[in-house]
Formats: structure tokens, C-alpha cells, sequence
């Protein structure tokens, strides 16, 4: 099932507030992407649940899936989170609203057990 999630942002040492003093990008990265779909998080997990990940998504767009990117550092074609310009508008706290659901990416090869993934959120100053 889905099951909605939050990620909460708190921004310190602002120089005026409410405006960025430089651009701020957020996208997330894993190494347990799909080969095929950087949208499907796959299990860590040797003996758990095979043929089934996870997916991402923004709460305001969930029938698109969040693309990830396999680097910590190039956001290439993930997904962006959130985006600000240098001199725009900028809460010293705001929530990205997510959410997650199995993917069966394998529908013949599912197995059951344990799903262990992660992905890292990053933020970087473009």
C-alpha cells in the first residue's frame, strides 16, 4: 500500500529572511536503482523479497514516480525536490511531502520476505 511520509527542512544561518543568499537544489540518489528504472528502489537484501521494490513519489504529483540519481553530487535526470534561485523566496522551515508504494518490477519472479533499501537525500548549492 502507500504510505505517505514527510521530510522537514529547517533552514539556519539565513542572511535575511526569507530570501536565499544562493540556489538551493534537492534531489535524492541511491545505489539500489533498477538498471532499467531509476524510478525503483530494489532491495539491498540478497535473501528478501525479490522482483518487487519501492517507489517515490511527490504527494502533490503522485502518479509520477520520483526518478532518482545514482551520484550523490550530479542530479543528471532525478527528480528535483526543490529548487530556489539565488534571491528567491526561501521559509527558514518547510515540509516536501512524499509518499512510497511496492513495485512489482518482476511480476512473474515476486517473491516474499523483507525489503532493506535506502536513498539520500541531497542537497546541493548549484
Amino acid at each position: 500500500g502507500y504510505t505517505p511520509f514527510s521530510l522537514n527542512i529547517s533552514c539556519q544561518n539565513m542572511q535575511q529572511e526569507g530570501i536565499a543568499d544562493r540556489a538551493v537544489e534537492m534531489f535524492l540518489s541511491s545505489n539500489n536503482l533498477l538498471a532499467s528504472d531509476a524510478s525503483v528502489l530494489t532491495n539491498a537484501n540478497a535473501g528478501g523479497a525479490q522482483g518487487v521494490g519501492l517507489r517515490l513519489v511527490k504527494r502533490d504529483m503522485p502518479s509520477s514516480p520520483v526518478v532518482l540519481s545514482p551520484s550523490n553530487v550530479d542530479r543528471g535526470s532525478a527528480t528535483s525536490l526543490f529548487h530556489v534561485a539565488a534571491g528567491g523566496s526561501l521559509n527558514s522551515h518547510f515540509i516536501i511531502g512524499m509518499g512510497a508504494y511496492y513495485y512489482p518490477y518482476q511480476r512473474d519472479g515476486v517473491t516474499q520476505g523483507e525489503i532493506n533499501t535506502s536513498a539520500t537525500l541531497n542537497i546541493i548549492y548549484p
